[in-house]
């Protein structure tokens, strides 16, 4: 199964579970993990194609949608988000500079 089907699985599982009162965090961790994976295959793929994953604005708002959803689903589920922000962040810092972060998005 791929991750697109696995995804869809799941969240139709999310929503019967969260119907009948059952705990949700096993399901949420499974898409975070998918969307962890499909992060690295995204960055290894933009890297082997030649993209400058340090200065390229593309990749960075890809990877800012990536770590974004990864955090609403650990927020459905009870979990910390400080590591989403923190690498939300820490991408902001690799392309943009640390003084540019600073100034406009902390």
């Amino acid at each position: 199964m791929d991750n697109k089907e696995e995804m869809k699985k799941l969240n139709m599982a999310i929503r019967q579970a969260e119907s009948a009162g059952l705990p949700i965090i096993g399901l949420c961790k499974r898409q975070i993990e998918i969307l962890e994976s499909a992060h690295n295959e995204f960055m290894e793929q933009a890297q082997q194609k030649g993209y400058n994953i340090d200065t390229n604005l593309d990749i960075l708002e890809v990877e800012i949608k990536q770590f974004s959803a990864m955090k609403q689903i650990a927020q459905k589920a009870g979990l910390p988000v400080e590591k989403y922000d923190k690498r939300i962040r820490d991408a902001r810092v690799r392309v943009l500079g640390e003084e540019t972060v600073k100034a406009y998005f902390d």
